[in-house]
C-alpha cells in the first residue's frame, strides 16, 4: 500500500473520516501484514473526493482480484450460489431491481428487443447477465471476470464466452451496444483510463451502465462495514462519478440513486460516448465528514 494524492484533483492533504485499525477481509486476501499499518478512509481537503490513505497499489490489486470472490463460497458450491441468487423473488433480487431500472431506458434506445449485444465487466458468476437474458433473450452476451472460479461458473451456466482476466479492450476485439459495470468502478486504480478503454468497445449509439456505492453510505453504515474496506479504493458522490465519466469521454444521459434491499446506497448512471460539459464536482471535506457525524448522532 502507498500514499497517493487525491485521484481527482491531485491535492496531497486529506481529512480523515475513519481511522481503520480493525480487520480487513480484502487485505487479508492479499497479505495479512498489510493490516498492521495505519490506514484511513479520508476526504480530500481540497475537493472532498473520498479515497483510502494509503491505497492499494496496482500489483496488490491484481493479486486481490484473482481471489476476490473466493471467500463468497465458504458455505455453498458455485452452482448452489447461482441457483440461490437467480431464484430470489421480485422485491428481494437486486439484479431484478437493476433490470427494472434499465429496461425502459434500453427499450427507448434500442427498441423492444433491447440491445443486440451486451458485455458485463466484472460479471462474477453471471447472475446479472442471467436476469438480463430473461428480459432481453435475443441479446448476445459476453462477460469479463478475473476470479477464475466465477468466470468458469458464468460461462458454464449461461453458455457464453467469459474472459477470465481483468478488462482490456484488446482482449475483447469487438464492440457492444450495451456495457455493464455493476459495483466495479470503485475497485479500479485509474477509473478514467479504465472507462476510456471501455469506450473503445462501444459503438456510437452504445450505452454504458455503471453502478457504484454512494458516498451517502457514510451516514448509514458502520465504519467497519465491508463497503469501507480497502477493496473500494474510491467512494463516489454523484458529481464526482459524472466527472470521472466526463474525463473519459462519456456523457451521462440518465442518473439515479437507489437503496438496495440490504440497505446499501448506490449511484446509477447510464452514459454514452460524447463530450459532456464541465460541471462543479467539488464538495467541502467537512460536508463529507458530516455524513459520518450524522451516523454517530453527533
Amino acid at each position: 500500500m502507498k500514499e497517493y494524492p487525491c485521484y481527482l484533483c491531485g491535492a496531497q492533504s486529506f481529512a480523515v473520516i475513519d481511522a481503520q485499525d480493525g480487520p480487513d477481509t480484502y487485505l487479508a486476501i492479499i497479505a495479512p501484514e498489510l493490516q498492521r499499518g495505519a490506514r484511513a478512509l479520508a476526504a480530500c481537503a481540497e475537493c472532498g473526493f473520498v479515497q483510502h490513505v494509503p491505497k492499494l497499489e496496482p500489483a496488490e490489486i491484481d493479486t486481490l482480484y484473482r481471489h476476490f470472490r473466493d471467500h463468497s463460497l465458504t458455505t455453498e458450491t458455485p452452482d448452489q450460489y447461482f441457483d440461490r441468487i437467480t431464484a430470489l423473488p421480485p422485491g428481494q433480487s437486486e439484479n431484478q431491481d437493476k433490470i427494472e431500472w434499465l429496461a425502459p431506458r434500453l427499450v427507448e434506445r434500442f427498441g423492444p428487443r433491447g440491445p443486440r449485444s451486451a458485455l458485463d465487466i466484472g460479471c462474477g458468476g453471471g447472475v446479472f447477465l442471467w436476469s438480463l437474458r430473461r428480459r432481453f433473450p435475443d441479446a448476445e452476451l459476453m462477460g469479463v471476470e478475473p476470479t477464475t472460479q466465477f468466470a468458469a461458473l458464468a460461462a458454464r451456466r449461461l453458455g457464453i464466452p467469459v474472459v477470465a482476466e481483468g478488462f482490456d479492450s484488446k482482449r475483447i476485439g469487438r464492440r457492444f451496444e450495451a456495457v455493464f459495470l455493476n459495483q466495479v468502478l470503485e475497485h479500479v486504480f485509474d477509473p478514467v483510463a479504465f472507462l476510456a478503454d471501455i469506450a473503445r468497445v462501444m459503438e456510437a449509439r452504445s450505452v454504458l451502465y455503471a453502478e457504484v456505492p454512494d458516498v451517502a453510505d457514510l451516514g448509514y453504515l458502520a465504519p467497519d462495514h465491508d463497503r469501507f474496506m480497502a477493496q473500494h479504493l474510491h467512494v463516489f458522490s454523484a458529481p464526482a462519478l459524472k466527472e470521472v465519466l466526463r474525463r473519459a469521454g462519456l456523457r451521462t444521459i440518465a442518473e439515479d440513486a437507489a437503496v438496495t434491499v440490504r440497505g446499501k446506497r448506490n449511484l446509477l448512471v447510464l452514459a454514452e460516448r460524447g463530450t459532456a460539459p464541465e460541471q462543479s464536482w467539488r464538495v467541502a471535506a467537512d460536508e463529507v465528514r458530516a455524513l459520518r457525524r450524522a451516523f454517530h448522532g453527533q
